[in-house]
């Protein structure tokens, strides 16, 4: 194996794992808005007198 290439490999790699960490960021930050939404729903149906 030339060094070029384990360097080139190495360059994808990070590349990589930094968009996979940007990308990951964002759903996270999307699943805590969205169960934070969810959750307040959930509480005003709770609050809600239910007919029985």
């Amino acid at each position: 194996m030339r060094e070029g290439s384990i360097q080139s490999r190495c360059t994808i790699v990070s590349h990589l794992f930094s968009v996979y960490r940007a990308a990951f960021r964002e759903i996270s930050i999307g699943y805590s808005r969205y169960m934070a939404r969810f959750g307040a729903v959930r509480k005003l149906l709770m609050q809600m007198p239910s007919d029985e």
